[in-house]
């Protein structure tokens, strides 16, 4: 799949799953400290993608937390139901230092599928 980016500087082939949850992670060290340094299996490239301010502020009005919280959600129906409607998930997960030691930060990561994600790739052109 990074193979056909790169020579197409676009997102898709045949192998490109679009119902897959594909993760927008803005930090280049926790990009690659998540990826085992280009070790994990599957995770061996990673790709960089430019993105216009706007674009990513509209991918953020789209998002769903990953977790349930009282300061964002009614109840747990209303966040349950935003789950099932909604292709972006914002996650926050422990931000690490150079050496792997977790830091009290959190690294915010966006996870997109379906048409967003459709929409996402096809505008990074």
């Amino acid at each position: 799949m990074a193979e056909y980016a790169v020579k197409h500087q676009v997102s898709g082939g045949s192998e490109f799953n679009y119902n897959r949850m594909s993760w927008i992670k803005p930090n280049a060290l926790w990009r690659i400290l998540r990826c085992g340094w280009g070790n994990k299996e599957y995770q061996e490239r990673v790709l960089t993608l430019w993105l216009n301010k706007s674009d990513f502020e509209g991918i953020l009005g789209q998002a769903v937390f990953s977790n349930f919280t009282t300061c964002y959600y009614e109840n747990h129906e209303q966040w349950k139901q935003q789950l099932q409607e909604k292709e972006v998930r914002l996650q926050w997960d422990p931000y690490h230092d150079t050496y792997g030691n977790k830091l009290t930060k959190g690294a915010i990561q966006l996870g997109l599928k379906g048409e967003s994600l459709k929409l996402l790739t096809s505008s990074c052109n």
